[in-house]
């Protein structure tokens, strides 16, 4: 297998996102496979989440590195070498081999499917994204007095780039908290509505993955 071809196994993060995907078990591996048929382009991690019951960082994980594997198998030659490169790093030989034979079945509209959203994963992965975020409450007097005393939340984001990582912390009171999240809720439904109505206009080019 060329230096094109091969797995970028230097890279700690992708070996870090492997050993999640092939913790799965066979039946999860087979049940994610699935999924591209069951819902082709409008698969979501919230959809691969209610199929294996997965922490959702984990399922956007296990997402991620099924289209890319996908990708490496269908657009190169040297399908045996793949097994020994998994192996190399842990990963267990009967899983890395049921997920070539999965992929090798696909039919020729989900290996479209999986290139499309394949696509979409590099592009997205050059946008400024949240890749995490976790709110942390502290207890606090008001105005140093003992006897009124509330919660306040810390809104921990983490942004990611191609070329850097940016962290942002917001504090709010719990009930500034709840209001930006129905906020957020109210927002979130208004551009879906937007967007429904150009993917009615617009067809099958338009992929819009919403739960």
């Amino acid at each position: 297998m060329s230096k094109e071809d091969s797995l970028n196994l230097k890279s700690e993060d992708l070996v870090d996102d492997l050993k999640i995907f092939f913790s799965l078990s066979e039946d999860q591996i087979t049940t994610t496979f699935q999924s591209i048929t069951k819902y082709g382009a409008s698969l979501t991690i919230k959809k691969i989440q209610d199929l294996i019951s997965k922490d959702i960082d984990d399922c956007a994980t296990i997402k991620r590195v099924m289209l890319y594997l996908i990708h490496m198998i269908v657009a190169h030659d040297g399908k045996a070498a793949f097994v020994d490169e998994l192996k190399s790093i842990g990963c267990d030989e009967s899983k890395a081999k049921l997920f070539l034979e999965q992929t090798q079945i696909l039919s020729e509209k989900d290996i479209e499917t999986c290139r499309r959203l394949y696509q979409i994963t590099l592009y997205s992965s050059r946008l400024p994204i949240l890749s995490s975020f976790n709110t942390n409450v502290s207890h606090h007097a008001v105005d140093n007095n003992a006897s009124t005393i509330i919660p306040i939340a810390t809104l921990a984001l983490k942004f990611r780039t191609e070329s850097e990582t940016k962290k942002i912390s917001i504090t709010y009171t719990l009930e500034a908290l709840r209001v930006f999240i129905l906020q957020l809720e109210e927002d979130y439904e208004r551009v879906l509505k937007e967007a429904r109505i150009f993917k009615n206009s617009l067809g099958d080019k338009y992929i819009l993955q919403s739960d």
